[in-house]
Parts: C-alpha cells; structure tokens; sequence
C-alpha cells in the first residue's frame, strides 16, 4: 500500500472528540425533532390546540436545526482531508438546512389561527 494511500485512509491528528460531539449532536437532533414534530402534529390536528404546544414543539424543532448546523461545522475539519469544497459545500448544506427549519418554525408561531 502507497504512503498516498495510507495518508488518506487515515488522517493526522485524533478525531475522537469530534466523532462523540457529531455523534452527540445527531442523537441531539434526532431526538429533539421526534418529539418537536409530535408535537407540531398534534398541534395542527386537534379541534381546539393550545398556543403552548406549538412553542414548544417549534422551540424543540429550533434546537434539531442548530444541532443540525452543529453537525455540518464540527465535520469541517475531518471532510476538509478529502476535499475542501465538498466540507464547505456540506456544512452549507446542513446550516441551509438549519436556517429553513427555523424559518418554518418563526412562520407557524407568527401565522397561528
């Protein structure tokens, strides 16, 4: 096996730190967008909802897209290995991500009826 190889399979530096806080944060993400969208739903399907309900299920959808975007930064430096511009146009991704979620999240709260 090639030195060419063997660099790219396996990066200088340690990044355990990093895989436990993308590791951390996606179980953030994942958890905190099952239960914001259970609530959001039974938001919008009951006869009579209660304002707290959408806030808290839009409050816990923000905390998913910032963990989210959180995700997206904290690979920078890993992905930056392989290519810079597939790391940046990554992290872009998942903060556009972020920034839709929250922007659907200000939209419910402001439109509520």
């Amino acid at each position: 096996m090639s030195s060419a190889a063997v660099a790219l399979r396996k990066p200088s530096g340690s990044y355990r730190k990093t895989a436990v806080l993308v590791g951390s944060l996606f179980l953030l993400a994942t958890t905190t967008f099952a239960i914001g969208s259970q609530l959001l739903t039974s938001y919008f399907s009951e006869a009579n909802p209660k304002a707290s309900t959408l806030i808290t299920g839009v409050v816990f959808q923000v905390i998913s897209a910032l963990a989210g975007a959180g995700i997206g930064i904290a690979m920078l430096p890993i992905l930056r290995h392989y290519n810079v511009g597939l790391a940046r146009g990554y992290a872009a991704v998942r903060i556009g991500e972020g920034l839709m979620m929250i922007a659907a999240g200000v939209y419910m709260v402001t439109t509520k009826e």
